[in-house]
């Protein structure tokens, strides 16, 4: 990405870690639609090298934006529903920002909406399963 005056690299080495030989990796839904990826691809590519998710969402942008799940384009109820399924064992944290919010009752109302839709998509990915 270039600013005025400098050159501002925002992920090193790069944007997508598939093709580096790390043990594990970290799947963050927002940076997969600021590098217009699709998080299930990723999820598919890196098989049993994904051991933690950031849950969150995007629209594309050029900006971490760090949606709830469910409002961009990253499929992010799937993407926990197909966790549950396939017995991911790693860790899923919910990575968001609530600045929308006008007070705290709004913040609170809505990440337990998003805590909601997590436990939903993943009950669902595990009825699946079995």
């Amino acid at each position: 990405m270039a600013h005025p005056g400098r050159h501002f690299q925002a992920y090193l080495p790069g944007w997508d870690p598939t093709a580096y030989d790390y043990d594990h990796l970290t799947l963050d839904l927002s940076h997969a639609s600021t590098s217009q990826r699709q998080s299930l691809d990723l999820i598919h590519a890196w098989g049993t090298r994904l051991a933690h998710v950031h849950l969150t969402d995007g629209r594309g942008s050029f900006k971490d934006e760090h949606l709830m799940p469910g409002e961009g384009d990253q499929a992010a109820w799937e993407v926990v529903e197909y966790l549950a399924r396939t017995g991911f064992e790693g860790h899923i944290v919910l990575e968001v920002s609530s600045r929308r919010a006008r007070s705290r009752h709004e913040r609170e109302s809505l990440l337990g909406e998003s805590l909601e839709g997590i436990r939903k998509a993943f009950a669902a990915g595990l009825v699946a399963r079995s």
